[in-house]
């Protein structure tokens, strides 16, 4: 297998595997209580969205190589910073959970 089409099966199943855990979490009700999570998931599954189109169809979509590089570049760049903010804030979430004072059973 080369390297490319490896690529694009890892950018397909990213995406994939991603809604897949939204869709899950809905399932199950967990949208409230993990919302950061799901906020990363869904940053993580929409620039999925636009770079697919970008990177493989290009050419129907009947845009320039140029274009396609900046429209690429600008928004992976923005999306790179929210998704780093929201995994500090569900890493943030995580610990707070888990400091939560509990009730002992005792």
């Amino acid at each position: 297998m080369d390297t490319k089409l490896l690529l694009e099966y890892s950018i397909f199943a990213d995406l994939v595997v991603g809604i897949g855990i939204l869709a899950l979490m809905m399932r199950k009700r967990l949208i409230r209580g993990f919302g950061y999570l799901a906020a990363f998931l869904a940053i993580g599954a929409l620039e999925e969205i636009i770079s697919i189109p970008i990177l493989f169809f290009r050419k129907d979509i009947g845009i320039s190589k140029v274009f396609a590089y900046d429209i690429y570049f600008y928004s992976h760049f923005a999306f790179f910073f929210v998704e780093y903010a929201l995994l500090l804030l569900v890493i943030y979430s995580v610990f707070r959970q888990a400091m939560k004072d509990r009730k002992s059973v005792v």
